[in-house]
């Protein structure tokens, strides 16, 4: 990497910082009703208007050893982690893509990713405007690269052309979230399994990312919810001592793994009578885990794990973002 590079890069990690800072602000006002620019920054438990030093990227974090200057309350660990996490993506989205407005659309679909999952995270909650926004950042981009094509001579059908890719984008996001949350809501035992602010998320995703990637985006996302949940839901398993519940869903787990390596592996076009066995493992122990699981949930009370989704289909969309593999 060259000088100019180098140059460029460090500037755009001061960019990136600063637009976490700002980030960081949208999500507290969300919750606050406050506007973003009114009125000046404070500290939330003893209301002090904060010095200008107070508000320095990082920085400040640092040198207020993550305590208010006035009051010496712990300072949350989510605005450093949030203003790093933008400026990395940042920084790497910039040296993938290079500099053009694409890469200025990236970092807005980034930034709101972001604003969707720290409040999707923080208290499950996804705001309507913050997705309306992500929707019109998607569709008035992809409007203007149809412009620029037709008048570039581009020949497009209706459905060839970057917005009619966007708005399809939305409906489909919208439908297969919405079929997901009846599916989910009868299977739960008439419990909310997922909230309506996923089909928001869904719909402004496939605004930006159009109806070829977005249920991609969607099929990861449920991968990477199963994944995290599957996790958090191990750990309770073990904390309540249920070690037979736990102990199946391993076995299913290390399973799963084993016949994927021992297909790599051409393993079972060697033999037969393994793959046969292995199979009726896998399957035998998943239908069991099924049971067990369906019975621990609808003989539950409450709502089961809290895990939001949202998080889920943002990282995903990071993922079509910066693995092109996966488009």
């Amino acid at each position: 990497m060259d000088t100019y590079m180098i140059t460029v890069s460090f500037f755009i990690l001061l960019v990136g910082l600063c637009f976490g800072s700002f980030l960081n602000v949208v999500v507290l006002r969300a919750f606050s009703g406050e506007s973003i620019s009114y009125p000046a920054s404070k500290c939330p438990v003893c209301q002090k208007p904060l010095y200008w030093w107070h508000n320095i990227p990082l920085l400040s974090y640092i040198l207020l050893r993550g305590k208010c200057y006035f009051c010496k309350t712990h300072i949350s660990w989510q605005y450093p982690l949030v203003e790093a996490i933008t400026a990395i993506l940042f920084l790497l989205a910039f040296l993938k893509i290079g500099m053009s407005m694409y890469l200025i659309f990236i970092w807005a679909v980034i930034f709101m990713s972001l604003v969707l999952a720290v409040t999707d995270i923080k208290e499950h909650v996804v705001f309507l405007m913050h997705c309306l926004i992500f929707g019109l950042i998607g569709l008035i981009y992809h409007a203007g690269a149809t412009g620029i094509m037709a008048l570039n001579g581009t020949e497009m059908t209706w459905l060839q052309n970057p917005l009619s890719n966007s708005i399809l984008g939305v409906l489909l996001g919208g439908l297969i979230m919405l079929v997901y949350f009846g599916v989910s809501y009868v299977m739960a035992g008439g419990r909310m399994a997922m909230g309506d602010g996923d089909i928001y998320i869904a719909m402004a995703l496939g605004a930006c990312f159009g109806w070829e990637k977005i249920w991609i985006i969607i099929i990861m996302g449920f991968l990477i919810q199963a994944l995290i949940t599957g996790v958090i839901f191990e750990y309770r398993l073990f904390q309540e001592k249920n070690y037979k519940l736990f102990g199946g869903i391993l076995a299913v787990a290390i399973l799963a793994l084993g016949y994927w390596l021992s297909n790599k592996a051409g393993l079972f076009e060697e033999n037969a009578l393994y793959l046969l066995g292995y199979t009726i493992a896998l399957i035998g122990t998943a239908i069991y885990v099924c049971r067990q699981l369906f019975g621990k949930v609808l003989g539950s009370k409450t709502e089961g794990l809290a895990v939001p989704f949202g998080p889920a289909l943002v990282i995903a969309g990071f993922v079509m973002i910066f693995f092109p593999f996966a488009a």
